[in-house]
């Protein structure tokens, strides 16, 4: 297959470095602090997608961010900056990092080398995970498709010269995949994923929504001062104000 190039770039160096001993894979990976806001670069792809990207909500921090993109948008524009859409793998693996920064427990850097504030992570953090107004989402990599009764998780596209996706993983999910909407505990969460990072059957209850795998669906956080939720329920298809995206980049050692 001929793969689509990017046709653009981002400066990331106020980036949030997420360290292969941290993530426990082989390589460090970067992600933006912030949903795409947009600006001369980001226009410039949405100009080759046909898309108007103009800000359309603030988050908690009061920064302006994209949204009226769905999924299959939201990972084309981040392929065409030359990056990806987070998997929930990586989108767990920087909460958990932005949490233990918090906390004094590591010490977290962004691409610069700059040693972040604590404040400032937990800020980031609660823009995810905190049950507090605006009403804020964003789109995950991952889409769930269901093989002679087995539910798959699909994720790290390509994007094929005539604009189709293609996942480069695709397996069944860990038979300890939690099949079941419930509500769990955040640092559960954090020790108990599965070997593919979901969420598993041994999760201890809490107060984070989890709207398990549903087929032909996809994978998105969201966040509001009544609910904060991790759902494998998207419908690709939806877009609203204030639903976007942030962009996470392998980092070459």
């Amino acid at each position: 297959m001929e793969k689509i190039e990017q046709i653009t770039d981002l400066d990331r160096s106020n980036w949030i470095n997420v360290p292969q001993e941290f993530s426990g894979l082989n390589y460090d990976f970067s992600v933006s602090p912030e949903r795409l806001d947009d600006n001369p670069v980001v226009e410039k792809v949405g100009k080759n997608l046909n898309l108007n990207l103009k800000s359309t909500s603030k988050d908690s921090m009061y920064r302006n961010f994209i949204g009226n993109i769905n999924q299959e948008q939201a990972v084309k524009i981040n392929l065409l900056l030359g990056q990806k859409t987070p998997s929930t793998k990586q989108a767990i693996d920087f909460i958990h990092l932005l949490d233990e920064g918090s906390k004094g427990k590591i010490v977290v850097y962004n691409n610069a080398g700059k040693k972040l504030e604590k404040n400032y992570l937990a800020q980031v953090r609660d823009d995810i995970v905190k049950f507090e107004s605006p009403w804020r989402a964003e789109w995950l990599e991952d889409k769930f498709t269901k093989e002679n009764g087995k539910m798959k998780i699909n994720n790290n596209y390509v994007m094929s010269k005539a604009g189709i996706l293609v996942p480069q993983y695709s397996e069944i999910l860990d038979k300890n995949t939690s099949m079941k909407n419930k509500r769990i505990s955040l640092d559960s969460l954090f020790k108990t994923r599965t070997e593919q990072e979901m969420v598993s059957n041994k999760t201890e209850p809490g107060n984070l929504h989890f709207w398990a795998p549903v087929n032909g669906r996809v994978a998105w956080f969201y966040a509001d001062v009544v609910r904060v939720s991790l759902g494998c329920d998207g419908d690709p298809f939806y877009n609203d104000s204030y639903l976007g995206v942030r962009g996470v980049k392998e980092e070459k050692q």
